[in-house]
């Protein structure tokens, strides 16, 4: 596929995906790379789609849209769609063009296709997807509410809870911890959800990592206060 020929099939799309948003070329030099590549070596469309000896580049990338994810940019959703378009038994199960996972700083992962080296009938198996998640930008509800709450299970009642708890016994409060362990209110992991739960007016599934620090950007001290003072204050009622 030509560079005017890339352009026109994005152009194609019904949905809001454009060719200079969309578009990108492998500036890496030898083969393309199978798997991954660094996003450095990614440059958007304009004056570089063009070889030394004025020939069309090789190496034309589509970004596939709701799929880039890292610790500051996208969603369970970008993530979770990310997962089942890589995922073995979709693409068993898809015929869709040669793709290479984009890598850059911060965790941020993109999903590209290579438009050079596509086949008519994978184009319009790619078309398909695109334009469906145009309209509802998830692929699979099931996988989207799986990792929803794995990473709540991981970010709250595994790492942010037992941070915590440390934090609560450092300040000489293990009155609180053994209140909340002991069954007599919910235990630690439940209070930091109805915490975060109330900070995030109830959007906790659109995080994809680092609830605390990278959300927030409060500490495991700012949420051990929040317990004491929940539990000071039910303790003088």
């Amino acid at each position: 596929m030509k560079i005017q020929e890339a352009r026109d099939w994005i152009n194609s799309l019904h949905s809001s995906v454009n060719s200079k948003d969309n578009l990108y070329h492998y500036t890496g030099g030898g083969e393309l790379p199978d798997g991954y590549v660094s996003l450095m070596w990614m440059d958007r469309d304009g004056k570089i789609f063009v070889n030394e000896d004025g020939k069309d580049a090789d190496g034309l990338f589509f970004e596939m849209p709701y799929c880039t994810h890292g610790d500051y940019v996208g969603s369970t959703v970008e993530m979770a769609n990310f997962n089942v378009l890589t995922s073995k038994e979709f693409l068993e199960d898809n015929n869709l063009p040669p793709h290479t996972e984009g890598h850059g700083r911060f965790g941020s992962t993109c999903l590209f296709y290579d438009l050079s080296r596509a086949k008519k009938k994978q184009l319009k198996h790619l078309k398909e997807i695109v334009e469906a998640l145009d309209g509802y930008p998830v692929v699979d509800e099931d996988a989207w509410t799986n990792l929803e709450q794995e990473i709540i299970d991981n970010d709250i009642y595994d790492n942010l809870a037992w941070m915590v708890e440390r934090e609560i016994s450092n300040m000489d409060r293990d009155d609180v911890v053994a209140w909340y362990n002991e069954g007599v209110e919910e235990n630690t992991a439940d209070v930091l959800f109805d915490i975060i739960h109330y900070e995030s007016a109830g959007y906790v599934e659109t995080y994809v990592e680092g609830i605390s620090s990278v959300v927030y950007g409060e500490s495991e001290k700012w949420f051990a206060e929040r317990i004491i003072e929940r539990f000071d204050s039910q303790k003088e009622a």
